[in-house]
């Protein structure tokens, strides 16, 4: 039942890991145990997170000074150059395979709302430093999100 409601391609991470590290792309559930042995041996919590079509947009949040309240940083916006089928480790920090649009193009109400978004889960998530949000506009709606399971 998962496996249609996510539908492929997924993407197969370890929760605390980040970075990319430990993440697989599945595209054929033949590949999903070893994408799950692959993240668990980062973290044995695993995510398992739907494809969602679309832009990615990444926004910064700092601790505010002296106790006080985070700062969102304008957003971001992550684009691969042709040829590259996801942003992972390689693409990420060896390879020279990615664009950024800084700011990212979005109208004044989206950046406010990423913005507030990044605060609220820099908050929630009870960050201390800084912290990178990542968001994906999507290009159509989608009723499909992340499934996670301790192995």
């Amino acid at each position: 039942m998962a496996r249609e409601w996510l539908g492929l391609p997924v993407f197969v991470k370890p929760s605390r890991a980040g970075s990319s590290i430990g993440i697989t792309k599945v595209t054929d559930w033949a590949q999903f145990p070893e994408a799950v042995a692959t993240a668990a041996a980062v973290d044995p919590k695993v995510i398992v997170e739907a494809s969602v079509p679309g832009r990615e947009i990444e926004c910064g949040v700092l601790a505010g000074a002296g106790g006080g309240l985070p700062e969102a940083s304008l957003p971001a916006e992550i684009r691969l150059r042709p040829g590259v089928d996801w942003y992972d480790f390689s693409a990420k920090y060896l390879d020279d395979s990615v664009d950024f649009d800084v700011p990212a193009e979005l109208t004044p109400e989206q950046t406010a709302a990423v913005q507030e978004a990044s605060v609220r889960a820099y908050q929630a998530m009870d960050c201390q430093g800084l912290a990178r949000v990542d968001f994906f506009l999507g290009t159509a709606p989608t009723a499909r999100s992340a499934w996670s399971s301790t192995r």
